[in-house]
């Protein structure tokens, strides 16, 4: 069987554009400057896909682990820690947040009190968490000491 009309096919040439930048570069702007991978893709003019491949070839893992920094400038994540809050995509104190973590730091450095009275404590005391509720938790009270001791 043989065909009068010879098939046509459409054939598409694109190019992809090499990353040609400092990986160096990249690798300080995700972990000293805490800076996304989308922010960095717009800097250079690529896709937040292939900021993210490179940083995969120089063996750092995405996302916020150990060895970044976090850039307060940057917040994107839904709930701020204790003694911040949320203005637009940055952090900014919380006062009424941050005599509590003075407070928790205190506790626990000069009474001595383990992170689960300390829990009671305020609990007892009528201190209300992010919930709006007199409940507090022992990892919540070693949340709000680890970040805050030597700060406050």
């Amino acid at each position: 069987m043989r065909y009068e009309h010879p098939y046509l096919r459409d054939i598409i040439y694109f190019h992809l554009k090499p990353l040609k930048t400092n990986s160096g570069r990249i690798a300080d702007l995700y972990l000293s400057k805490g800076h996304s991978a989308k922010q960095i893709a717009d800097e250079f003019g690529v896709s937040k896909t292939s900021i993210l491949e490179c940083l995969h070839s120089m063996d750092i893992r995405s996302g916020s682990g150990k060895g970044r920094v976090q850039n307060p400038n940057n917040y994107r994540l839904h709930n701020p820690p204790y003694g911040y809050r949320r203005f637009g995509d940055q952090l900014v104190v919380c006062k009424k947040q941050l005599k509590l973590c003075k407070l928790v730091v205190q506790l626990i450095d000069d009474e001595k009190m383990s992170l689960n009275a300390v829990a009671r404590g305020l609990t007892s005391l009528g201190y209300k968490n992010k919930q709006d509720k007199c409940s507090w938790d022992h990892s919540v009270v070693k949340a709000i000491y680890v970040r805050w001791k030597g700060k406050v």
